[in-house]
């Protein structure tokens, strides 16, 4: 018996579901815990959902007690925990096989800057309960080096942020159209959490020097609020799109009518310095060019596959440069949807893990 154990909503999170994906189509079982609501099964296996408070430190108590206890009455073989707050749950019941999946370097996310109690704790945790992993999953080689350089030799495999071929868009939405857009002007897409750091506000001038432009934002979180009270002060609200978070299995029949997918990542801790986010890869199935940073991980991925351009964080004409180029090149249909990039290209490394 597999689980994943996940504090997040797992019907809104593209990891996870590619995980149980590759579980079910090998034919073995799974049972899925989660924080998030919906469907009692997915694919025909079973959910369970815990209700937890919104925020404080109750929210991860009230996650450890009520994961232990089902865990324990499962007893599985393998646990996959999807995030470090699963950890020590995870941990705690020993199985033959328990897979941590580190999908970003949790002890340095950059919530945890102005909250060094709340990091040390977190380092604390992981500590204790990292040397349990039968295997560490990460999303990048500069990811496994920055926790064996702090925890040591431990067994480290690398699975991108893929998305699945199933994903891909059946049924299209036209942007333009729904959101009362002319069909001649480019929209800017952001697609993801909304928390600061993630640069979204940064696309906000680009409205000004691209007067036709729009701005389509798919995603939810904290930075919501000072996000829409930034665009009322540029003067561009009216063409920010606020869309809020769209399940996992229809985001890309909204990506695919957009004409640029933005990732300008800034760089305010270890773990945002080493980001290479799902959504690049997902902008790339569906043909969309890339305007992102240039950390080391998302520029490594962008110049490889040709997916757009990386500039500076913070380098307003740089960025105008970069969008006026992409422009002229989607102009002459220089883009394609890029066919390398999918999860089932990893999926058998993923399956020998467990």
């Amino acid at each position: 018996m597999n689980v994943i154990l996940f504090l997040g909503d797992f019907f809104r999170d593209a990891r996870c579901m590619n995980m149980a994906d590759s579980i079910i189509d090998d034919a073995q079982e799974l049972i899925i815990i989660h924080s998030g609501n919906g469907s009692e099964t997915y694919r025909g296996k079973m959910i369970y959902h815990l209700s937890l408070p919104s925020s404080g430190i109750y929210k991860y108590w009230k996650f450890y007690r009520e994961s232990q206890k089902l865990l324990q009455s499962i007893s599985p073989r393998n646990i996959i925990a999807g995030d470090l707050y699963s950890l020590p749950s995870a941990a705690s019941q020993s199985p033959p096989n328990l897979i941590y999946d580190s999908r970003e370097i949790y002890t340095q996310l950059a919530g945890l800057n102005e909250s060094p109690i709340k990091q040390k704790f977190w380092n604390f945790i992981e500590k204790i309960n990292i040397k349990k992993a039968s295997m560490v999953v990460v999303t990048a080689d500069s990811d496994s080096e920055v926790l064996k350089s702090i925890y040591g030799e431990i067994p480290c495999i690398i699975l991108k942020n893929f998305p699945a071929k199933k994903t891909l868009p059946t049924s299209p939405i036209d942007l333009h159209s729904k959101l009362n857009i002319p069909h001649s002007a480019p929209i800017f897409l952001y697609q993801g959490m909304l928390h600061k750091g993630r640069g979204i506000e940064q696309v906000l001038p680009l409205l000004e020097n691209f007067d036709d432009s729009h701005y389509v934002v798919l995603g939810s979180g904290p930075f919501k609020v000072d996000f829409e009270s930034e665009a009322k002060k540029c003067g561009v609200r009216n063409r920010v799109h606020c869309l809020g978070s769209i399940p996992y299995s229809e985001l890309m029949n909204y990506t695919i009518s957009a004409t640029i997918g933005f990732s300008l990542i800034e760089p305010l801790s270890q773990s945002y310095e080493h980001a290479l986010p799902n959504k690049i890869f997902e902008y790339a199935a569906v043909g969309l060019p890339v305007v992102a940073t240039d950390l080391s991980e998302m520029k490594k991925a962008i110049t490889e596959y040709n997916l757009g351009y990386c500039v500076r964080f913070g380098d307003e004409a740089g960025l105008v440069k970069a969008v006026e180029k992409i422009l002229l090149e989607v102009s002459s249909e220089k883009y394609e949807p890029n066919n390398q990039l999918f999860w089932e290209a990893q999926s058998d490394n993923f399956l020998g893990i467990l």
